[in-house]
């Protein structure tokens, strides 16, 4: 038995098994055995229905199979079992493999009485009632997917004949013997394969209430009809014939499935498979009278005896069954009636529809039939191929000719894939590139060689330079498959560097990667490695830049090295040997080279002999230095290319090396404060990878038994170290100074430190230690205040996970501290504080003595769940207090209590609370949240004077009155927050200015607003979260009723409709689309049709006459986004109707004549446009489209200025539809461009609107009429292009609107001209260029200036588009010589019009640019003598005297001479040299700025023209000439010598010294940049010539003072970049005789760059502080340092402060030391950063300098000047100037008190100098002022300190400096000292709260 067992098991069909997972139980119900069955089935059967694990229904199967099998009892329950099982289980299930390969044993052993027993079970569970809905659907899957389970007998049973029709994969084996069962099982079988279609299609899939239950059954009707098709081939003609009647029946209910409208476009392809399949089987004929049928677009119906049309989308799924169930030698032999076979009727069809329609699913349709289409091909023809017979020559033939790319269907088809690949739907594009490689490989099997040329012409077309479509790459790769890449390399030998380049641009890096991929694989096959190598290798590393890495890059280069093993090696050779590898892309691409070699299995890198270097080098392949140097790089793509390198590893538990981690751990400390975003991202990403690696790392290794035990514990104790420096390193970050780049990184670090190394730690690796402190759980409590809310969501996260774990939280007064503060910050009016105030509250919801603060009740009564409801009792009656004054004074409510805090509050708590919350307390929440919607209406109603306003954001309902100002006075003092000994501070009195009282109101205004708009705000977001939470109907524990919802649903409705504040009804469209989303998906029918009983009311209230209350102005306000609300959230189950019916009624209301001049079309517009900008709609909105810019051209002719208004907008949002977003500035770029067979494609309605517009615009034109709809007609044919790749049979020709164009060119109106000159472009082809010119030169004669106006317009729009075409063809140089020596007279004197002149002089010099025409024509030389006489009228040669009366009086002038101007600048015009001289004298500024930016241009170095500017310098008055003239000065004198350019120093010096006169006085920033700029280069002249007429120390001390002024970060980047620039340039030029004072300054400029905001001047400041270090004064006695300096000079900046810092400190000069101090102290400028004291909070930094961090400025500086003091002799003491410490001691800001004698040991002091004792003495001043200010804390929580940010800052960076001045020696301080110091760290010891910060600041003291 065993043995017959094992046979069969071998000689049965292979099915897929597997391992059971332990989390694939599969529950099962299942027939209880009777008790005459075995014990083992009983057993078996009990563990198959209640197993404890997966493995026990594996062991009941097999105990199943083990019973005797003779036994016929035992036999059909274990089928009996197995067959429900199977019902049952999922169709991916591991189990049903089980099962299955237990069926194929029980079948080998006896086949006769199997399949008795089968069909039987199986006609039971086709019984069940329930069938229809999915059994059905299983068991013929069941008998489909697995023949042998009953269709095909085993092969011991009969001998299996394997028929090979051709080459179709067809599978029809026999089936069983003809037994009355084996009918009957096929009869039933049949019956419920139509029922269960009926059951699924007319009843669940039309009635579905969700998507989800909509999808569901999708899927089962999917498979139903998949594996009806499979089922129908398999069994044989008799059982055909048996089942005729039900083939009947379901043949007719799958035609009536693709006549529904309603049917899902993938399953009406499958419908129309099945169809096809069944009309053979049932009518026993071929295709042919099928497809004429189809194609007549009509089919007898058998039940009504009559003709039923057919839709598109129906004809081409039954076309694509057609070719899936014919036979390739009949779908390409049999004709068809109309003479042609099958194949081509069917494709023309397709492609005659896919090149003119527009729909998405049409389009998804054509593209599937021509992938059946050619797959077809390819198989019939790689068939034919192989067959050597001369039966076949003749099928051969007639494939050839279908195929043959000459013929018609092939041409077609060609055409249709140029115009679909750049598809809108993903999918279509697809299919299309896979259409057209299988197409290929067809061409090559059949013509061969042929092909290659065929293909060869294709690639030449699309690589041409006039070919712009981006897809044409894409199409090339696929082609050089087939032909080689040899021959196209050949052709185009720039063809891979221009690809290259493209990688910088996002719209064509995919494509160009791909055919750069396609290339360099196929031609590595082509020729030798070292001639592969030389080409690949020196394009990707030679031409790399920084932008191609965002496009992939790196990918691509991985690629390539992979390719050839020593390609790898050859790489990394070549960049180390490198002379620039410190420098720019070479060191990117050597990391990017080592990463790629060490994810390379197969590189081997050289090995070192030297253990040494071994020691030094990473992984074998590059030095450590390298890495290090890599990572403190400023360029931050080699800084995260060096980061990923060391964080990512192939193998996961890979641990690191002790010098990794100490790399690591230097990038964390300097490279956090990165502004890119994606930087940061990639560094939380590595910092995952480090953690995870370190955390598996060392579980395998703990579980390492081979490994020593001190080795181990080594190993873990550095990655332990690590771990806890990290940490610390964080917390650290959170310091109140530190910018937000490295609070919020640090914040993402702690967190995944804690879900790693917290969460998931085992003993052997135990952090839990570093997160059980006070001082963590205060800095996070401290972070909930950052103002990015990011940063409080971080923080929020580990503070309620903390609640859950062993961490000291607050209790007691800490929590009532914490409360009394979130409160009082809730019912500020500063929207920044009532976030921080809803964060603390949700936090401190999770703390127990939370409670006790909040109710009165007893604690030990309060149920825990009831929390929330409880804190939400408690700030709804904070609220009512609040709405109570609003009653009686909004005024007074919005400063003191503005409302919208406490409902921000109440809004955050309530979301969070769960449904099933809601359920547990449900009489508690229900009559709770019945309160809050009643107070949020009366809320509503309490601000809505404010935001329904005509004007909400100036009003103010109070007059300002003697009587109000008390009150007004009052009420800013509140707000703003002055305390009563201020009230000098803010005077209003009835005597008062009118600015002052305006001023006043301006802020009550602005505040009242604020109150209002926030409240609605927070109102929206409460309502619409509460209806996307709660449980609604018709759940038993529904907390809100219908008449309650439909409450809520009027009160959106009233405010989008009436509210006029952008902010308000935006917010209020926000909570209205949750409320939709959610009614949408209701079970309830009244729910689910609420949005569309609106959306009625909405668009009856539109057509109403006067539209109700609905807002006309404000682009409609709240209006549209009801409706986009609405449509954007109503679900896509049987499509969307709703959508589809609003659109047309808006649509009617905007194109009705009966609506003209109304309301109704404005509010319709204004809808559209914002329902054509909704993304969400999708796709489903394009067909309406073109209708939608009918409406819109029609507005354009409306004669109210409302609707021309909103119809311009609707024009734009559809021209953004159309076309996609703006890729470049200028609108018409080709960029932004569609060519126009494409744009007609998808559009083929607005063919003949269009052209229809432009013909009667056009004679009304003529006609001298103003034609608005002409505007955007014009403008939208503007934005068409030429495709050089059309196909010749289209059926759009642009060539009739050509006529109408020229028509319009001719108009009286300009602007209709240029527009008319820009449309014509697009519809004028290369073919047509020809004719086009002819015609024009018949023209060009014509006396009508404004005809003449638009003929120049549009042949210089021609000249620009087709100029390579122009160039290379003769015929049309003619042609367009003719043209313009015809027009030339309208370039000369003769033309008294200057607006032709000008267009004329354009276009010749267009022409001449392009050498189309030759200079030496005979009209040329008349047309530079008229440019002459319009630039030179005032010089001493005037050649007309008219010109020179009358010029300045002609309309035009101005523009005329411009172009004269460009004109006789062009290379090809000879004049003399002193015109550009005259023009620059032109007292025409735009003849001036013309003519000096051809001279910056082309770098003029004449010795009379550089005198010349320098005269200009002293006249110019313009400010763009200036500039300009600057920069001429700056760039002649900086790279020419003197003489060359006719200038000694003594101009110089001249020029220098006008300049800084001019300097002091100029307000325009640009000109201070490029005066600073001129000033620079000519004091590197002088001190160059070391001229001996100036002082040289002086003119540096001058420049000095002008840079320190325009270095303040208020100043513009540039102007910044320019001093920074000009410190790079002269620094290296004087370091070695700058005097002190001048050192001193240049170096402290250098520190503040070092943290300016801008990463470009950062940069620039590194290589200025290098190179001023660099061998000087302060490192010469440091090598190491002048190394590094000289080897590095590329650093990240906060590295370079601390080398700056050093070399500063190595001075030991009292001014140099002081530097360090002032540096530690300085503050930023108050008002500037916004920190003063008046600010709230100090984390608001305004808009300047985001970046700086003074707390690191301070270690920096401290530091150093800790390690030069250590290094002190102590016979010299160290003195500090007293005038750069003393402006930044606070001590001197405040008054002098009695107690302290400070202020006259100070001003009474005549010496310069501090000594250390001093210092001392000034800090401990200092700080007894900060602690005065921040006593609070004892009593207070942290978040109501005033300005406590500020001050814990100052503190902070004193103690640092105090650190480095004593030096941790506490010998240098006196007792009394030492007792300050003790009490004051009790005092911070003592505070409430205290940060990881004010820890540092307790250490610092210590």
């Amino acid at each position: 038995m065993e043995n017959d067992i094992l046979t069969s098991l071998r000689l049965g069909p292979t099915v897929k098994g597997g391992k059971i997972r332990i989390s694939n139980m599969e529950p099962l119900t299942l027939t209880q055995p009777q008790d005459s069955l075995s014990p083992l089935v009983h057993e078996a059967v009990d563990k198959l229905i209640s197993p404890t694990g997966p493995q026990d229904q594996v062991l009941a199967i097999e105990k199943l199979l083990k019973c005797d099998m003779s036994d016929k009892l035992n036999k059909m329950f274990i089928i009996k079992i197995f067959i429900e099982s199977l019902v049952q289980l999922n169709a991916k299930a591991q189990l049903r493999n089980k099962i299955m390969k237990g069926l194929y044993m029980i079948a080998s052993l006896d086949w006769n009485s199997y399949e008795e027993l089968m069909m039987g079970e199986l006609l039971e569970v086709l019984k069940h009632p329930a069938a229809a809905s999915g059994p059905t659907v299983t068991v013929l899957a069941l008998i489909v997917d697995s023949p042998g389970l009953l269709l095909d007998k085993p092969p011991q049973h009969h001998n299996t004949k394997i028929l090979d029709m051709e080459h179709e994969s067809v599978n029809e084996g026999p089936i069983a013997d003809e037994t009355e069962l084996s009918w009957h099982f096929h009869n039933s079988l049949g019956q419920a394969i139509i029922q269960s279609l009926d059951e699924l299609w007319n009843t669940s899939f039309k009635n579905a209430t969700s998507s989800v239950s909509a999808n569901n059954t999708l899927q089962l009707l999917q498979t139903l009809v998949k594996s009806a098709c499979k089922y129908i081939k398999q069994v044989d003609q008799q059982t055909h014939n048996q089942l005729h009647d039900n083939l009947e029946d379901l043949f007719q209910m799958i035609f009536h499935v693709l006549l529904d409208v309603s049917c899902p476009l993938d399953f009406r392809i499958n419908c129309g498979q099945l169809y096809a399949l069944l009309y053979s089987v049932i009518n026993k004929r071929s295709a042919s009278q099928l497809v004429l049928q189809v194609l007549n677009g009509e089919i007898l119906c058998k039940e009504s005896k009559e003709k039923t049309k057919l839709t598109k989308l129906t004809q081409l799924s039954i076309f694509n069954g057609i070719l899936c169930n014919t036979h390739g030698a009949q779908l390409f032999s049999s004709m068809s009636e109309d003479g042609r076979g099958i194949s081509e009727a069917i494709i023309q069809f397709g492609l005659t529809s896919g090149l003119q329609g527009n729909d998405g699913n049409v389009a998804i349709s054509v593209s599937r039939l021509v992938q059946s289409w050619v797959l077809r091909a390819k198989d019939h023809s790689i068939f034919l191929a192989k067959q050597k017979d001369d039966i076949y020559d003749n099928d051969l033939k007639i494939i050839r000719k279908i195929m043959q790319p000459s013929s018609p269907s092939i041409q077609q088809l060609i055409e249709y894939l140029w115009l679909t690949w750049d598809h809108y739907l993903d999918s279509v594009k697809h299919m299309i590139k896979d259409i057209f490689q299988n197409f290929m490989k067809t061409e090559v099997t059949l013509f061969k060689d042929e092909s290659k040329s065929f293909f060869f012409q294709i690639c030449e077309t699309l690589l041409s330079p006039s070919c712009c479509h981006k897809w044409r790459y894409s199409a090339v790769s696929i082609i050089v498959q087939s032909i080689g890449a040899q021959p196209i390399l050949t052709a185009y030998n720039e063809l891979p560097t221009q690809l290259l380049c493209h990688m910088k641009d996002h719209a064509q890096a995919s494509c160009a990667s791909e055919l750069l991929e396609t290339l360099f694989t196929v031609h590595s096959r082509e020729v030798t490695t070292e001639i592969w190598q030389e080409l690949w290798l020196s394009v990707f590393l030679d031409n790399y830049s920084q932008e191609m890495q965002v496009f992939g890059y790196d990918s691509l280069l991985k690629k390539l090295l992979i390719l050839s093993p020593s390609c790898l090696n050859v790489a990394l050779t070549t960049l180390l040997e490198s002379q620039k590898v410190f420098k720019g892309n070479k060191l990117f691409l050597l990391i990017l080279c080592a990463k790629i070699g060490r994810g390379n299995s197969t590189f081997k890198c050289k090995e070192s002999n030297s253990k040494d270097e071994n020691r030094k080098l990473w992984k074998n392949i590059l030095p450590y230095m390298m890495i290090e140097f890599c990572l403190s790089n400023s360029d931050e793509s080699i800084q995260m290319a060096a980061f990923n390198l060391l964080c990512e590893s192939s193998k996961s538990t890979e641990l690191f090396e002790k010098e990794e981690l100490e790399i690591l751990l230097d990038f964390f400390q300097y490279c956090l404060s990165n502004q890119s975003p994606t930087c940061r991202q990639q560094v939380i990403r590595g910092t995952k990878k480090i953690f995870s690696r370190i955390h598996e790392g060392i579980a395998a290794l703990s579980h390492n038994k081979k490994r020593k035990e001190n080795e181990v514990q080594h190993i873990i104790g550095f990655h332990k170290v690590f771990c806890e420096s990290l940490f610390e390193q964080m917390l650290s970050f959170l310091h109140c100074g530190a910018n937000f780049m490295r609070r919020g990184l640090a914040l993402q670090i702690l967190e995944l430190f804690h879900n790693t190394f917290v969460t998931n730690s085992g003993a052997e690796f135990e952090l839990k230690h570093m997160y059980q402190s006070v001082d963590v759980v205060d800095t996070l409590i401290y972070c909930l205040g950052d103002p990015y809310e990011n940063n409080k969501i971080i923080s929020l996260n580990l503070l309620l996970i903390f609640s859950k774990e062993d961490v000291p939280l607050p209790t007691g007064d800490k929590v009532k501290s914490l409360l009394d503060s979130a409160f009082e910050m809730a019912s500020s009016c500063r929207p920044p504080d009532t976030l921080t105030a809803s964060y603390i509250i949700k936090f401190l919801m999770n703390q127990p003595d939370t409670l006790q603060y909040t109710v009165t009740e007893e604690i030990s009564q309060i149920d825990k769940r009831s929390c929330n409801s409880l804190m939400c009792k408690f700030i709804f009656s904070k609220l009512q207090a609040e709405v109570d004054i609003a009653k009686l004074n909004l005024f007074q409510c919005a400063s003191s209590g503005p409302m919208y805090g406490l409902l921000s509050c109440l809004r955050m708590i309530l979301l969070d609370v769960k449904e099933n919350d809601f359920v547990k307390d449900y009489e508690s929440w229900k009559s709770l949240l019945c309160e809050v919607i009643e107070m949020c209406f009366r809320i509503s109603e309490i601000v809505a004077p404010v935001v329904r306003n005509d004007s909400p954001e100036g009003h103010l309902p109070m007059d300002l009155n003697p009587e109000s100002l008390g009150q007004l006075k009052n009420v800013l003092q509140q707000s703003i927050g002055y305390h009563k000994a201020d009230d000098d501070k803010l005077a209003i009195s009835e005597e008062a200015k009118p600015e002052v009282l305006v001023k006043a109101q301006a802020v009550s205004a602005q505040m009242m607003l604020l109150c209002a708009w926030r409240s609605i705000k927070e109102i929206s977001l409460l309502l619409g979260g509460l209806i996307s939470t709660v449980p609604l109907p018709p759940q038993p524990y529904a907390i809100l009723n219908l008449k309650e919802i439909v409450a809520i649903g009027k009160y959106f409705l009233t405010q989008m409709v009436e509210i006029k504040h952008r902010g308000a009804f935006e917010q209020t469209y926000v909570g209205f689309g949750k409320m939709c989303e959610k009614l949408w998906c209701c079970e309830d029918s009244k729910l689910k049709k609420l949005p569309e009983v609106w959306l009625t009311e909405v668009l009856d209230a539109i057509n109403a006459e006067g539209s109700g209350g609905m807002c006309a102005t404000r682009r409609s306000a709240g209006v549209p986004f009801i409706i986009q609300a609405i449509l954007s959230s109503e679900p896509n189950i049987n499509g969307v109707h709703c959508m589809n019916s609003t659109i047309k009624t808006l649509l009617k209301f905007s194109s009705n004549p009966q609506y003209d001049g109304t309301v109704q079309r404005v509010h319709s517009f204004n809808i559209l446009r914002a329902l054509y900008k909704e993304t969400r709609l999708g796709d489903h909105i394009i067909p309406f489209v073109a209708d939608g810019v009918k409406a819109a051209i029609q507005g354009f002719k409306s004669k109210t200025w409302a609707e021309r208004n909103s119809a311009t907008l609707l024009f734009a949002a559809l021209i953004t539809r159309m076309f996609g977003v703006k890729k470049t500035q200028d609108d018409l770029h080709k960029k932004n461009a569609m060519s126009a067979p494409v744009f007609f494609k998808r559009y083929p309605e607005l063919y003949d609107f269009l052209q229809l517009e432009l013909e009667n615009g056009s004679k009304l034109v003529t006609d001298g009429e103003l034609v608005p709809g002409l505007y955007p007609t014009l403008l939208l044919l503007a934005r068409l292009a030429p495709t050089p790749v059309e196909g010749r049979n289209s059926a759009i020709s642009m060539a009739s609107f050509i006529p109408y164009v020229l028509q319009c060119a001719a108009s009286s109106i300009l602007q209709l001209r240029v527009l008319a000159s820009h449309a014509v472009t697009p519809l004028v082809s290369l073919s047509l260029l020809p004719n086009i010119l002819n015609d024009m030169c018949k023209m060009a004669s014509t006396g009508n200036q404004n005809q003449l106006h638009g003929l120049l317009l549009c042949l210089k729009k021609l000249v620009i588009t087709y100029r390579e075409n122009i160039q290379a063809s003769e015929a049309l140089q003619r042609s367009l010589e003719n043209i313009i020596a015809k027009l030339s007279w309208a370039a000369t004197e003769s033309n008294t019009c200057l607006i032709t002149c000008n267009d004329a002089i354009k276009l010749v010099s267009e022409v001449l640019k392009s050498n189309i025409i030759s200079i030496t024509c005979p009209f040329i030389d008349n047309i530079t003598k008229s440019c002459l006489n319009l630039v030179t009228y005032d010089c001493s040669q005037v050649y007309d005297r008219f010109w020179n009366l009358q010029l300045q009086h002609i309309p035009g002038a101005t523009l005329c001479q411009q172009s004269a101007t460009e004109y006789l600048l062009l290379d090809c015009i000879k004049v003399k040299h002193d015109i550009i001289q005259c023009l620059i004298r032109s007292p025409n500024y735009d003849v001036r700025l013309i003519a000096l930016k051809q001279a910056l241009k082309q770098n003029i170095k004449f010795s009379n023209l550089t005198t010349e500017f320098m005269n200009r310098l002293y006249e110019e008055n313009h400010q763009e000439c200036l500039i300009l003239i600057h920069q001429i000065l700056s760039r002649t004198i900086k790279y020419n010598a003197l003489d060359i350019i006719g200038l000694n120093i003594k101009s110089i010096e001249d020029c220098m010294q006008d300049v800084m006169l001019k300097l002091h006085s100029e307000t325009r920033m640009d000109v201070c940049s490029s005066m600073l700029d001129l000033l620079s280069v000519c004091l590197e002249i002088i001190i160059k010539r070391k001229s001996q007429s100036t002082n040289i120390y002086t003119v540096i001390s001058e420049w000095v003072k002008f840079l320190l002024v325009f270095s303040t970060s208020e100043q513009p980047d540039n102007l910044r970049t320019v001093v920074v620039t000009s410190l790079m340039d002269i620094s290296p030029l004087i370091k070695s005789s700058l005097s002190g004072d001048i050192r001193l300054q240049i170096l402290e400029m250098i520190l503040y760059f070092l943290q300016d905001s801008s990463h470009e001047i950062r940069q620039l400041a590194v290589k200025v502080a290098i190179g001023l270090l660099q061998n000087s004064s302060e490192t010469k006695n440091d090598s190491t340092q002048n190394v590094l300096l000289e080897t590095y000079n590329d650093l990240e900046p906060l590295k370079a402060i601390e080398i700056v810092c050093k070399g500063i400190a190595e001075a030991k000069l009292p001014k140099y030391l002081s530097l360090l101090v002032k540096v530690a102290l300085q503050e930023e400028d108050s008002e500037v950063v916004g920190v003063g004291e008046d600010s709230e909070r100090m984390f608001d930094k305004g808009e300047m300098n985001v970046f700086s961090e003074q707390l690191l400025l301070a270690h920096a500086a401290t530091q150093a000047l800790k390690q030069v003091l250590q290094t002190w002799s102590l016979e010299e003491k160290p003195m500090f100037d007293k005038w750069m410490i003393y402006p930044h001691i606070l001590v001197t800001e405040c008054e002098p008190k009695e107690e302290s004698s400070i202020h006259e040991k100070l001003t009474d002091r005549l010496e310069d100098t501090l000594s250390l004792d001093q210092i001392i003495t000034l800090l401990k001043e200092d700080m007894d002022i900060i602690f005065s200010q921040i006593s609070s804390m004892n009593s207070k929580s942290l978040f109501s300190v005033r300005n406590l940010d500020l001050w814990i800052l100052r503190l902070s960076c004193r103690s640092v400096l105090w650190t480095g001045i004593t030096g941790g020696d506490k010998n240098i301080l006196t007792e009394e000292t030492k007792y300050w110091l003790q009490s004051k760290k009790e005092f911070l010891s003592s505070s409430s709260l205290k940060p990881y910060f004010v820890k540092k600041v307790i250490e610092d003291l210590s």
